[in-house]
């Protein structure tokens, strides 16, 4: 990042937070890239036609390091970044995955954003993450809908396997087909039930 800082005239300082644990801190002065303001909004309001007043300075620094951000993600080598971790062959993995799925969820639009920009690939779907229960006039609903469901998947496991009921463990499950939808051994999804 430092060695294309001069591009923008972006001021980086590196330090210490001086509170407990002195965190490693990055601070970028924004202000220095000031003089491409005008060209940034200019472009904000072609793409988006959203104007931002000059007598703003919050809303044009939010502009000026919204650009640097962009500027920096452009420039992020993630299969570099990701083998300097040691972690080149999860991230591969993930975005192998990622790539063949029928269908791409993630649990929230700060996770799609990430694997747009890391996996290379804009999710289908954001599906929040957890169980709704506000949805349900009350408690009671929704224990009694959980207690069917789990009903339900004890008589599969009772039918399936013969008898036995998976009351005294967990039950683990996959779904999909092995070899399919063009992924090496398949990629099917995976659910457990306690």
């Amino acid at each position: 990042m430092v060695v294309l800082c001069p591009i923008f005239g972006l001021q980086v300082h590196f330090g210490r937070w001086l509170i407990e644990g002195s965190p490693a801190v990055v601070l970028l002065d924004v202000g220095a890239t000031s003089w491409s303001l005008e060209r940034w909004k200019g472009e904000l309001w072609e793409s988006c036609a959203i104007g931002v007043p000059w007598y703003d300075r919050e809303a044009n620094d939010a502009v000026l390091f919204g650009f640097l951000v962009a500027w920096f993600l452009g420039e992020f080598d993630v299969d570099k970044e990701a083998g300097e971790r040691q972690i080149y062959h999860r991230y591969c993995l993930e975005r192998a995955a990622a790539h063949c799925a029928h269908v791409l969820t993630t649990v929230s639009h700060v996770t799609a954003a990430e694997a747009e920009h890391l996996l290379k690939r804009k999710p289908d779907l954001v599906t929040p993450n957890g169980l709704n229960v506000r949805k349900f006039s009350a408690m009671h609903e929704f224990q009694n809908l959980h207690a069917q469901s789990k009903a339900r998947v004890q008589e599969f496991v009772r039918g399936h396997f013969y008898g036995s009921s998976g009351e005294s463990g967990g039950v683990l499950g996959s779904s999909g087909v092995s070899g399919g939808g063009g992924c090496p051994g398949g990629f099917g999804g995976l659910w457990v039930s306690l």
